[in-house]
């Protein structure tokens, strides 16, 4: 009898086993890319491939049909030739989003090379998205500027990087209940946006003080559109990478605050009034600037009139470091003895004025340096009148891609 029971509850198990392996998400087989092909309708005509196993659709790219319908409240199929549309967006794949250019689902592009998505596709105000979708891709309906309207699909699990920026006329947004991640830029540019609701049944998420946080309330994620005082609560231990002030007038960091990740507070206007708990034994504020007292790393700066002032706490300049405003000068001063390439990436003007205070140079960590990623191309350096041949020489043993100017002289 006990060898009949077990080979029941084997059987049984084996049986649970066979459903869940043949209902498993077929992206876990990965995208056959190998195939890819178009798919007709009245509104659109859609660039797809499918999973390996033909179960899955995804939709890489959307080629309006503007002239001959109404476009103006685009419906995303839920299935493609018997195929479910889980995924959405063109393949920008693992990119870093400051440097390459990336491209949203009609195929218009945002990078280095053209500042912001170029125009077009601006029929559309709305957007039905299907509840089968699980991943849309990074800048997906980025730049679409007459967006007013879309209802994200239920199992989402994640806004990736610029998923929204630019959608200067986006109202409002609901959070998924099985969305666990924001990432960085997800709605930069929203400016009209008015509220983020996150919906009751989502466990990862919840808000306090117009503040998006952990369910947890350890971590800072964003704050919600129109807050123009941010006061961080208090217990949060980390502003998450991607927390965008927006146009917020002033923020209040507590005591809690042990961690700032790279990239955060990024503040366009340049305006934002700081004020850090003086208990914070890890973050200071001097002037318009956030510093690591432990490090010494710069870790915001924003400019006045168009000057950015480093304070004189700072001794590291680093990757990563997040900006307000747009300075057309830069004062570095003695303290600062490491500077790593990149530091000043799309930060500034690149003709912007570079003056140095300190009688030597700052040390770098590579020997091949090109200067061009440690002052920006074309800039024109100030440094004290003793000192202009140690920074020359400095210069000199870079290889200089760019024009710079050392005391109003011209490098070669």
């Amino acid at each position: 009898m006990e060898s009949k029971f077990f080979r029941k509850i084997i059987l049984c198990l084996f049986c649970v086993l066979l459903f869940c392996s043949k209902t498993k998400a077929a992206t876990s087989m990965g995208w056959d890319e190998r195939y890819i092909e178009k798919y007709k309708e009245k509104q659109a005509t859609y660039t797809i491939c499918y999973s390996f196993d033909k179960t899955e659709c995804w939709i890489r790219q959307i080629k309006l049909h503007s002239k001959k319908s109404d476009t103006s409240v685009l419906k995303i199929p839920k299935k493609i030739k018997g195929a479910i549309v889980t995924r959405i967006g063109y393949p920008n794949y693992e990119k870093n989003y400051y440097s390459d250019i990336v491209v949203n689902v009609f195929g218009s592009m945002y990078g280095e090379e053209c500042e912001e998505f170029q125009p077009n596709n601006q029929s559309v105000r709305e957007i039905l998205l299907p509840d089968t979708l699980e991943d849309i891709l990074p800048a997906c309906f980025g730049g679409l500027i007459n967006l007013q309207k879309v209802d994200l699909p239920k199992n989402l699990k994640e806004l990736k990087n610029w998923v929204f920026t630019g959608c200067s006329r986006l109202k409002q947004l609901k959070i998924p209940p099985k969305t666990e991640m924001i990432w960085d830029g997800a709605f930069a540019g929203c400016d009209t946006l008015q509220k983020i609701s996150i919906l009751k049944k989502n466990k990862t998420f919840k808000e306090k003080n117009g503040v998006i946080l952990s369910n947890n309330g350890k971590r800072a994620y964003m704050i919600s559109p129109k807050t123009r005082e941010i006061r961080i609560p208090k217990g949060v231990k980390t502003i998450s990478k991607g927390f965008d002030v927006f146009e917020s007038q002033s923020i209040y960091i507590p005591t809690s605050v042990v961690s700032i990740e790279e990239g955060s507070l990024n503040n366009v206007a340049g305006k934002l009034k700081i004020t850090i708990a003086s208990q914070n034994k890890t973050y200071g504020v001097s002037g318009s600037c956030i510093y690591n007292k432990k490090t010494g790393d710069l870790v915001y700066g924003a400019s006045v009139n168009g000057v950015l002032k480093i304070p004189k706490q700072v001794k590291r300049l680093v990757p990563d470091i997040s900006w307000g405003g747009k300075a057309k000068k830069v004062v570095i001063p003695g303290s600062v003895k490491y500077m790593e390439r990149d530091w000043c990436r799309i930060s500034h003007d690149l003709r912007m004025k570079v003056v140095f205070k300190g009688t030597k140079p700052p040390r770098t960590q590579i020997k091949e340096r090109q200067i061009n990623n440690f002052v920006p191309e074309l800039s024109k350096i100030q440094v004290p009148k003793k000192s202009f041949h140690i920074y020359k020489r400095w210069l000199e043993e870079a290889n200089i891609a760019s024009e710079l100017f050392l005391n109003g002289k011209r490098l070669e």
